[in-house]
């Protein structure tokens, strides 16, 4: 393997790079790259605020000299004889970068509409596997499905944060009891990361005193319910309240996706 992650938008030569390492890989071997992806949400949302402002670290990295879209790598790895195997990408939602303008709370409906709607809008790397011959690959990977990412942070009654990454739709959180003498509050924060998410089938339960399984009641805000389904363009939370005298709380609920012609529908209701 040959890996550059997030190297190449930091020089100016990029094709004589692609050729000079190439030249180095085995005819069985892959050559595996990651690529800021500047089609994301993150800098038209700046664009869109006439502005374009750098930072130190992130998409907006002050040292990139080289910016991409898919489109556009795929047509420089055209130059260097290289072949494309596969190509992959990482998830992120814009509110994740500390730069301004990086909320859709900013932005009209018509705003958000477009933002969402284009197919590379939270798609933060393009990840790109080449090769030689694709013919003789003989190394294999394991594909790690992205697709239903999420950060889901569960906020404690004493400000306490528990994060946990979800790499799957049908979600289980476990919460351990801190207080339970007292009556407490907690929130599930979810962050969606694939243009509009939507979630169902919450079910919440938590074990009392007795070790018996009972069901907690809880309300949801930052989404729109539409047959016992959430949608949400930003953090949706899920607030529970629960009695004293419990012991560990279980959430799982079901991710969907959100098509086009739902997303249409949806912004008509908001409207």
């Amino acid at each position: 393997y040959i890996i550059m992650c997030d190297v190449i938008e930091h020089v100016r030569d990029t094709t004589n790079i692609l050729k000079t390492l190439g030249k180095k890989l085995k005819v069985s071997g892959l050559f595996l790259l990651s690529v800021p992806n500047v089609a994301h949400n993150i800098v038209l949302m700046q664009i869109l605020k006439n502005e374009f402002n750098y930072q130190d670290v992130g998409m907006m990295d002050n040292t990139h000299i080289r910016w991409f879209t898919s489109d556009s790598f795929k047509k420089k790895i055209d130059e260097t004889g290289l072949k494309l195997v596969k190509h992959d990408w990482t998830y992120m939602t814009p509110e994740y970068e500390n730069i301004s303008h990086n909320s859709y709370d900013e932005f009209s409906l018509f705003e958000k509409e477009v933002l969402l709607k284009h197919c590379n809008c939270h798609f933060f790397q393009n990840i790109f596997h080449l090769s030689k011959d694709v013919n003789s690959i003989e190394a294999s990977l394991n594909n790690i499905d992205a697709y239903w990412f999420d950060k889901i942070k569960i906020i404690h009654p004493n400000n306490t944060e528990q994060n946990i990454d979800v790499f799957d739709k049908n979600v289980l959180a476990n919460i351990k009891f801190i207080a339970p003498e007292q009556d407490v509050n907690y929130s599930l924060v979810i962050n969606p990361t694939m243009r509009m998410r939507g979630f169902k089938n919450i079910s919440i339960t938590a074990i009392d005193v007795d070790n018996n399984e009972v069901n907690i009641t809880f309300t949801v805000e930052n989404a729109i319910c539409i047959d016992e389904t959430y949608y949400s363009f930003a953090n949706s939370v899920i607030l529970v309240n629960v009695d004293g005298g419990y012991s560990d709380i279980n959430i799982s609920f079901e991710y969907i996706d959100v098509t086009d012609d739902l997303l249409k529908s949806l912004l008509q209701r908001v409207q």
